[in-house]
């Protein structure tokens, strides 16, 4: 049984316990890295990876349509690093001119591709027949307009689509068998492995995609800087092949 005095004690030590592991996360360093839908299973990884060797430095991911994150950060947001799934939305007139010392490099590529529910026998052609209903990301979103460009190139016109905000949302709906089909990145096929089936797309369109270090002479991060060289290194490429990602 443990006596009053010694139970003392050991509160007091878990408090200090807990009020030390509170300030050793106040004293983190937090950065912002905005990254599109498509690169979510990459950038957790990088998360885990980066933060295990640098417990100093606290990443936080906010992970949406590349067009929405150019918008949030075009309005104000306090982004440090960002990596959308185009790298043209870099050279954006609001972002060079909120952020005119922003670098920024390509780290990889990616190639649209359809998918169908695992359940599914239809062959492209057939889902290209009307009645079919094909889940794409709006235009605007990189996703999007990859889809809009093998579309124009093929000579081909859907007749029912469902509109999604991101490549994600599209995965999802096809997952679900909500639609017959949908247009998503090679790497988010991978990434549903056997929940999905993966259909090429001949002359299928490639998207470049770059990171930027949005640190400037106002707004240092060190940290920021960190994370983007671990993106860019050996072991950040090694992270992309496993994903299915191409080198740029």
């Amino acid at each position: 049984m443990i006596t009053g005095g010694r139970a003392a004690a050991g509160v007091a030590a878990s408090l200090a316990f807990v009020l030390l592991s509170g300030a050793c996360a106040q004293d983190r360093t937090e950065i912002d890295v905005f990254a599109a839908s498509s690169l979510t299973d990459a950038f957790t990884q990088f998360e885990e990876q980066f933060e295990a060797a640098n417990p100093d430095i606290d990443i936080r991911l906010n992970l949406a349509g590349s067009n929405v994150l150019l918008r949030q950060i075009s309005d104000g947001a306090e982004a440090e690093v960002f990596a959308p799934a185009d790298s043209t939305m870099l050279e954006d007139p609001s972002l060079t001119l909120s952020h005119p010392d922003a670098t920024s490099t390509s780290f990889a590529r990616n190639t649209l591709v359809a998918i169908i529910p695992t359940d599914s026998d239809l062959s492209l052609l057939q889902l290209l027949e009307p009645g079919r209903t094909i889940a794409r990301c709006t235009s605007g979103v990189p996703c999007g307009d990859l889809t809009d460009q093998w579309l124009a190139a093929s000579g081909t016109r859907l007749q029912r689509t469902s509109m999604e905000a991101n490549v994600r949302s599209v995965l999802t709906k096809v997952r679900l068998g909500e639609v017959d089909a949908g247009f998503v990145y090679r790497t988010d096929a991978l990434a549903a492995k056997d929940e999905v089936r993966l259909i090429e797309l001949e002359d299928a369109p490639r998207t470049t995609i770059s990171i930027a270090s949005l640190s400037n002479a106002s707004n240092p991060s060190s940290g920021a800087d960190l994370f983007v060289q671990f993106v860019l290194s050996e072991e950040g490429a090694l992270v992309l092949a496993e994903l299915g990602f191409d080198r740029p």
